[in-house]
């Protein structure tokens, strides 16, 4: 397992899909909204955006050290 799929192996926490389906049906009968602060899909939007955002960080942070090595992007222009 390399590095990158441990972290994600570490903040992805199991989800039962039948579970969530029981739960969500049984709060939307008891009128609780699908967004919000304590929507039914809150948590999970939480979660995608959560791993989005560490993503793209990630990406970027590669970019930057890729970009780091290459001696054209540092050299200094002469006065």
């Amino acid at each position: 397992m390399t590095k990158k799929q441990q972290q994600l192996s570490n903040q992805q926490q199991p989800t039962d899909l039948d579970s969530f389906k029981r739960q969500a049906i049984e709060k939307l009968y008891q009128g609780k909204s699908l967004t919000g602060k304590d929507g039914i899909f809150s948590n999970m939007i939480k979660d995608i955006l959560e791993t989005a955002l560490n993503e793209e960080l990630n990406q970027h942070l590669a970019q930057e050290k890729l970009n780091a090595g290459n001696d054209f992007n540092n050299r200094k222009k002469r006065p």
